[in-house]
């Protein structure tokens, strides 16, 4: 639907809200809607006219293109929030998309915390420890694990991951690495052993670094990876009704 979904937004970008025939729309608009050929715009368009997302008169020949409130409605989205969207966003529309979800996620989690929400069905728990031996406290920051990712697109894995990178390359998210301290422990040839045994199911989340200075100089610190940073470089704003 993705594809179908850019051709739609790239329709209500180039025109009023009507146009006549096809050839107004593909060769023109190849750099915007994405299609290689003809036969694959004439799939995504058919596709389009399939959900009513935009109509066609036989008589007139004219194709009706839905308003965004429209298409909203008959899909049941009730959230007022938007994201603003550029033309030359279709170039990277997947990416864009993908961290408009995102970003959204983050948002609505951000905005529970001010509310002192702490409980609030928007902050999720991705964070929490499973073993009580190794307490973690909850971080300071807004990130969101690929796990999460999944779960907000309904894709795969690796799928999330490129996406995510891309996205970032793109300039439309930005992600930080965060790494939190769990223990500080004696200088040992054998902590990456223990680290496995004690704590099988997130070993590989865990490093460590031998300490130079300070009160704890060689000793080591065990670092877990936390889920990244996400920081939004997407606008949100309320859409006027």
């Amino acid at each position: 639907m993705i594809d179908e979904l850019r051709l739609y937004v790239a329709l209500k970008l180039s025109f009023s809200g009507k146009i006549r025939g096809k050839k107004s729309m593909f060769e023109p608009m190849k750099d915007l809607h994405g299609a290689k050929s003809r036969n694959t715009f004439n799939k995504r368009l058919e596709k389009l006219k399939q959900l009513n997302w935009i109509g066609y008169n036989n008589a007139s020949g004219y194709y009706f293109i839905r308003s965004y409130e429209r298409v909203g409605s008959d899909l049941g989205l009730r959230s007022s929030t938007c994201a603003e969207f550029n033309i030359r966003h279709l170039t990277n529309f997947r990416m864009f998309v993908f961290a408009a979800i995102v970003g959204k996620k983050i948002k609505s989690i951000e905005y529970a915390r001010r509310k002192r929400k702490g409980e609030h069905r928007l902050v999720p728990k991705y964070w929490e420890r499973t073993n009580p031996s190794l307490p973690l406290p909850f971080p300071n920051y807004t990130g969101l694990p690929v796990s999460a990712m999944m779960e907000l697109t309904g894709k795969a894995r690796s799928w999330c991951s490129d996406l995510k990178n891309l996205a970032e390359e793109a300039g439309l998210l930005q992600t930080k690495e965060r790494l939190i301290t769990v223990d500080v422990v004696p200088k040992n040839p054998y902590i990456k052993e223990w680290l496995r045994d004690e704590y099988p199911d997130c070993y590989g989340r865990f490093s460590t670094k031998i300490i130079k200075r300070g009160k704890h100089a060689g000793m080591v610190r065990i670092l877990e990876q936390m889920p990244d940073e996400i920081i939004p470089l997407i606008r949100y704003r309320k859409r006027k009704r």
